[in-house]
């Protein structure tokens, strides 16, 4: 077999850099691969980081430059992509190709090795600033002028289907517009792209960088549960972040978190729960006055990396999921764990008036920053009275 990786790059990240990717992330790994005799496409080839997953590559893809290097055209369709978990450990690793050329799968050897970094947090030295941005919410699109329906606080987009979500945003203390739009989805940060024509936002503000302060921030529809995408502010001399909106999406009638697997690749606990607001021994069964207000606060993450979850809700049997908020500063169990995700802490509430008397036995789930499965973590038992 003859093949060559060509690029590796993590999807998403605030700097994505060729070569360099974080642990609990997701490659996106190019390449060619040919039957060296036949000079043929392979058939199938798997791609793996290190000792992490192997999975499938996407086949077929033009490769002129590989049809004019090996003077045939019978290679012309041998370009390849796999978007690859990253599941190896930190340090240099290889990137293993597996081919299968008719009925012989055989190893393709390559010299392609990727960084394996730890995931970084894109406000490492920034201070936190609340005021002076000036920004506005332009909507979710799926389309140049389609904008997603909308019921309540979620834009609703269809299965499979990609949109992106439009904004402007100003540092006001500079009267420009912000350096970089960040956009946190589970536990990965994405760039905006920056640039758009706002004659609008210059002739309302009459700033005199408001000419071309939109962003736009490319989204696909989730197939589990309701996505909650935060959008944060770097100002302009790039000394400082601030939190500007969260954008809710899920599809017309989302999936519950039970058709992903339970795989326990999630950590987390509680810390403390409260009835109206009176803090109480969760070691024993919680007991509650119907129509009390049960409030649960905890931490969780991804292993993987360890990194932020996509999603944290509670699980009360018969009684329905209550979604936590999620992204609240626990700075201490970062530093206990040794990793970048300083905002792994939720908060979550239950309307007891909801529950029939009776004993609950409620359990934490976390949903993985891939979104490809949820961990069940240890249980709290309420009694509504």
């Amino acid at each position: 077999m003859l093949g060559e990786v060509d690029s590796v790059v993590e999807l998403g990240g605030p700097d994505a850099r060729e070569g360099i990717v974080a642990t609990g992330g997701v490659a996106m790994v190019r390449g060619w691969a040919i039957d060296a005799a036949t000079h043929r496409p392979v058939d199938a080839l798997t791609v793996a980081i290190g000792g992490g997953i192997a999975v499938r590559a996407v086949l077929g893809f033009a490769r002129d430059d590989v049809a004019q290097r090996v003077a045939d055209d019978a290679a012309r369709g041998s370009g390849f992509v796999a978007a690859v978990p990253i599941d190896a450990p930190s340090g240099s690793q290889p990137i293993l190709l597996d081919a299968l050329a008719g009925e012989e799968w055989a190893v393709v050897e390559n010299e392609y090795e990727v960084i394996v970094a730890p995931p970084s947090d894109p406000f490492s030295g920034l201070r936190p600033r609340r005021q002076q941005w000036l920004f506005g919410l332009e909507g979710v699109y799926v389309g140049e002028a389609s904008q997603a329906a909308r019921e309540g606080a979620d834009w609703i987009l269809e299965r499979g289907a990609m949109g992106y979500i439009r904004l402007w945003a100003l540092d006001t203390a500079a009267g420009e517009p912000v350096r970089t739009v960040l956009a946190r989805a589970g536990g990965t940060y994405f760039t905006a792209v920056p640039g758009f024509a706002t004659p609008d936002v210059a002739a309302a503000t009459a700033l005199r960088g408001a000419q071309r302060c939109g962003f736009a921030i490319p989204v696909m529809a989730p197939l589990v549960g309701a996505e909650s995408i935060q959008i944060f502010a770097i100002a302009t001399d790039g000394q400082a972040y601030g939190e500007l909106c969260t954008v809710r999406l899920r599809l017309p009638v989302p999936l519950g978190l039970d058709a992903v697997p339970n795989n326990g690749a999630a950590l987390g606990a509680f810390d403390r729960v409260a009835v109206d607001g009176t803090v109480v021994d969760y070691a024993d069964p919680v007991h509650a006055p119907r129509g009390a207000i049960v409030s649960l606060y905890g931490w969780a993450l991804d292993r993987r990396g360890p990194r932020l979850a996509a999603l944290v809700e509670l699980d009360v049997p018969g009684g329905g999921t209550f979604e936590a908020t999620y992204g609240l500063r626990r700075a201490d169990v970062a530093q206990e764990l040794n990793c970048a995700a300083t905002d792994c802490g939720f908060s979550l509430s239950v309307d007891s008036e909801r529950l029939e008397p009776g004993t609950y036995r409620t359990s934490l789930r976390v949903l993985g920053a891939r979104r490809d499965g949820f961990t069940e973590l240890p249980h709290v038992d309420l009694v509504v009275h």
